[in-house]
């Protein structure tokens, strides 16, 4: 075995430089951040086809939303995706009494777009805005939906006893 140690430590050394090489060459590189044009093209291809982040949003919607953005602000792109949610969150509470199931999938509508103006995360105050109107939208769907079948149901209050819980449970409304 000692006479087959410096051949082992001599394949082990070049793979380290190797490696070490190839790492240099990777880090040389440099990635030029994208302009806002390919940013918009690669979203509303991604909303066409139903792609990470904008599943379920309407391409008319995301190219609505574009045509107001001309920078990379995070506040500018936030309220141009607002500006598309309101119009489906409006148009759900004027339909709330008339025609639920089309106020429901508008306020489904809303909620997408929203929480895509507040999207990765709402670190400015445009995005927090589009957050609030995002987890409104979201609410809106969940009390429509959503109704409390057990005690104190017909105040709207949940029981207060915990031990009374366990048999009532929140059950959807057929839609």
């Amino acid at each position: 075995m000692p006479r087959f140690f410096p051949a082992r430590l001599h394949i082990a050394s070049m793979a380290l430089l190797t490696a070490l090489a190839l790492t240099r060459f990777a880090f040389a590189q440099q990635r030029t951040e994208r302009t806002l044009d390919e940013i918009k093209t690669e979203a509303i291809h991604r909303a066409e086809n139903g792609m990470y982040p904008l599943i379920g949003l309407d391409p008319a919607d995301v190219k609505e939303a574009f045509a107001s953005i001309h920078t990379k602000d995070k506040d500018e792109w936030a309220a141009a995706f607002m500006k598309v949610g309101d119009r489906y969150a409006n148009e759900a509470k004027s339909l709330e009494a008339s025609d639920p199931a089309k106020a429901n999938a508008n306020y489904i509508r809303a909620w997408r777009i929203y929480s895509f103006g507040r999207w990765p995360v709402p670190v400015s105050s445009g995005k927090q805005k589009a957050y609030a109107k995002a987890l409104e939208a979201f609410l809106a769907i969940s009390r429509r939906r959503w109704t409390w079948h057990g005690p104190g149901a017909d105040q709207g209050q949940r029981a207060r006893r915990p031990d009374a819980l366990g048999s009532h449970r929140l059950r959807a409304e057929p839609s």
